[in-house]
């Protein structure tokens, strides 16, 4: 079989060096760097976290078994990086006085009605 004009079949020299090098060198690029969260994306995350958690602390039977001490540590925790962020949002100066005050009284609550102590 005689060799015809221009890229032999299976050749990917065009992919390479051709039009097609720089729209694929941009969409590696651009799918290659994850994007950054905000911290208002963070937060809203945490929240949903902590909203879970709580669900899943209320439907336990009440015995202080090592699953009900698991999930009031670990609402403790995220309660604790929940009001880190918070501040840091407050001195970044994005944070409204009222929200910041309703969650710390919220989770005052959540945390006497736990008998635990923050």
């Amino acid at each position: 079989m005689a060799r015809t004009r221009g890229g032999q079949p299976a050749n990917t020299n065009a992919r390479k060096h051709g039009n097609y090098a720089t729209a694929a060198a941009t969409a590696t690029a651009t799918d290659a760097a994850p994007r950054i969260p905000s911290i208002d994306d963070l937060i809203q995350q945490l929240q949903a976290k902590q909203s879970k958690i709580e669900t899943y602390i209320d439907n336990l039977d009440g015995d202080a078994g090592e699953n009900t001490l698991a999930a009031i540590s670990l609402f403790r925790q995220n309660s604790a990086t929940l009001g880190r962020l918070l501040k840091t949002r407050q001195e970044l100066g994005g944070a409204d006085q009222n929200v910041t005050a309703a969650l710390n009284a919220a989770l005052d609550q959540v945390a006497a009605d736990l008998g635990v102590k923050l």
